[in-house]
């Protein structure tokens, strides 16, 4: 067996510019898998929430092997409607089908030497995950329209937000490819997971941005990380995009975060929203006046005036 030589500073920098960025202990429990993933040729199943992040990961390990200087190729499992998808992957020769005037390299042929990402393999049907899996058993291909079977040395990427094991049991997905999908696992976190990951991330979107003198008042910090990011990374990133774009001043206090932010902020004159949010946030003025965009002293006139004292506790 060929021992590859490791060198973990240059993998932590390549992380780093793959916006990989934190220092809590789920985001390096995430570098730990990738340094040690990286190396291999084994399949790797990368499993977490939408805009966590799972194609970074996925460039991280490629770039993180011996395959670094060979393609990175990607399948968006989901954008492809399923008759082409065969065609996608494995090319075809010209006049295989009506509309194939030319022959085509699929992109597993393509990425020979290099790494093949498959994007949201749950959502394949049935029929091109039983495509898929004869390439991945017998690790030979044939474009449509040939007689002739084709070799490529091709790593497996994959990567999904849905429960595939779930999807095995209700017979959605094949449960001889999930096997051989699960190999290695990378769970990626949520950003509710690593909440002390984002100022550092903030940073990295500011000089990604070309802002990196941008000033953020501790309290529109205190905003960021109290928020529920259920689009995760993604969302934080068109977050500080789009505040930097409605505030060009250098200095980014919580009002202007809080007219940034995606999800639509509840009317704090409406009894029932109120309600609703002081429930949410257990009672909590401040967490409850941060998720309502006013003032906490605010909140709190407005809190007796409509009797809900009972939802808050007694200090």
């Amino acid at each position: 067996m060929v021992q590859v030589a490791f060198d973990r500073s240059a993998c932590d920098e390549r992380l780093q510019r793959h916006a990989l960025v934190g220092e809590s202990t789920a985001s390096q429990e995430v570098w730990d898998k990738v340094s040690l993933m990286g190396p291999s040729d084994a399949a790797v199943l990368i499993r977490g929430e939408t805009g966590v992040g799972k194609d970074l990961v996925a460039r991280a390990l490629h770039d993180s092997s011996p395959r670094s200087g060979k393609l990175f190729n990607c399948i968006n499992c989901a954008a492809i409607p399923d008759a082409l998808f065969e065609s996608e992957l494995f090319g075809a020769r010209r006049g295989a089908y009506t509309g194939a005037t030319e022959s085509g390299v699929g992109l597993y042929a393509a990425s020979n030497g290099g790494t093949l990402f498959l994007d949201e393999i749950g959502e394949l049907s049935l029929s091109a995950q039983s495509k898929l899996l004869r390439v991945l058993d017998q690790g030979t291909y044939r474009p449509i329209g040939e007689t002739r079977e084709f070799k490529a040395n091709v790593r497996i990427v994959a990567a999904t937000n849905r429960p595939l094991e779930a999807m095995v049991v209700d017979g959605s997905f094949r449960e001889d490819l999930f096997h051989r999908l699960n190999v290695l696992t990378v769970h990626v976190p949520s950003l509710r997971e690593r909440s002390s990951d984002i100022p550092l991330l903030v940073r990295h979107f500011l000089e990604q941005l070309a802002q990196p003198s941008t000033r953020i008042s501790p309290t529109a910090m205190e905003s960021l990380i109290q928020h529920d990011w259920r689009g995760n990374v993604r969302e934080l990133k068109n977050t500080v995009h789009r505040t930097l774009v409605l505030n060009p001043s250098r200095w980014i206090d919580s009002f202007a975060i809080s007219k940034s932010f995606e999800v639509p902020r509840r009317d704090p004159s409406d009894e029932d929203s109120l309600r609703a949010v002081l429930i949410e946030t257990g009672g909590n003025l401040s967490r409850a006046s941060r998720r309502l965009g006013i003032p906490r002293g605010t909140l709190r006139y407005r809190v007796r005036q409509l009797g809900l004292d009972q939802l808050v506790p007694r200090d």
